[in-house]
């Protein structure tokens, strides 16, 4: 079997402006992987609970994506705790404007 991560990471040493997975997928696993991305892309992180119904709903997923989808509410769940116990998201609900901001100069300085 084929190391799928690491021919990845080849691939992007090589070749960073055009990166893809395509080459390294059967046509099969191709269509299993963009089904993934589409379900993960329909969650929002305030809105996990409801839009994992919509998930269930309106995808036929195998197990295996099931838990990719799963590992990726807990990977939402501990960036919100690490977002939180930093103390950004009270940035994000009291937005402070800039206090150092140099007016004298034209745009670009």
């Amino acid at each position: 079997m084929v190391d799928l991560l690491n021919s990845f990471l080849r691939i992007a040493e090589d070749n960073e402006e055009n990166l893809s997975v395509e080459g390294l997928l059967t046509e099969e696993e191709r269509v299993q992987w963009e089904t993934l991305v589409k379900a993960l892309d329909s969650i929002d992180i305030l809105n996990v609970g409801k839009d994992l119904k919509k998930v269930s709903q309106t995808y036929q997923l195998e197990r295996w994506q099931e838990m990719a989808i799963l590992a990726y509410v807990k990977l939402l769940e501990l960036m919100m705790k690490r977002a939180k116990d930093v103390g950004a998201l009270d940035s994000l609900s009291n937005p402070t404007p800039p206090t150092n901001i140099d007016n004298t100069g034209g745009m670009f300085g």
